[in-house]
């Protein structure tokens, strides 16, 4: 934390922050030279760009979870992207129209905090825990656990009956 634009970054972005993009840009930096994918000169070349690296993740870190869209009260087809703005003393990247449960990229509904979901899990260290439930076979239904963070990766399924 030593160059002024990591010391700005601590003012801007907060000394956590800050330190976890710098960990994280060694730490892939580590990996690459253990798996021989940067060697000789390329190592000195690459730890110059370490500065970059960090600030770029931090940029990245810091952008909007939802993209803007636009609001199309009035219209015939109502796509679930809400209708009201938010008020003007919230960050830029709040001032428009969210898509709060519309995925965007996929065209279709999604989930509210899908975009949050993986920047929680960073800040934290938390696994991610969803389930969906299947009520489609009543009195028989079944319930999908799908688990995934630092440390775990699995699915449970279960199934119950009255």
């Amino acid at each position: 934390l030593d160059l002024p634009a990591l010391r700005a970054a601590v003012d801007e972005y907060g000394h956590g922050p800050v330190m976890e993009a710098c960990r994280q840009a060694v730490d892939r930096l580590r990996r690459k030279i253990s798996a021989g994918e940067v060697v000789g000169e390329a190592v000195d070349a690459a730890g110059e760009e370490l500065e970059h690296e960090i600030l770029d993740r931090l940029r990245t870190g810091d952008a909007t979870a939802y993209p803007a869209v636009i609001n199309a009260t009035g219209v015939l087809l109502h796509t679930n992207l809400g209708r009201a703005p938010l008020p003007q003393r919230l960050p830029p990247s709040l001032k428009s129209y969210l898509a709060l449960e519309y995925d965007v990229s996929e065209g279709r509904r999604g989930q509210r905090l899908a975009a949050l979901a993986k920047r929680i899990a960073g800040v934290c260290g938390a696994d991610l825990y969803r389930v969906r439930y299947d009520f489609g076979d009543w009195p028989r239904w079944d319930a999908v656990w799908r688990v995934h963070g630092p440390r775990k990766d699995y699915m449970l399924h279960s199934s119950y009956s009255r």
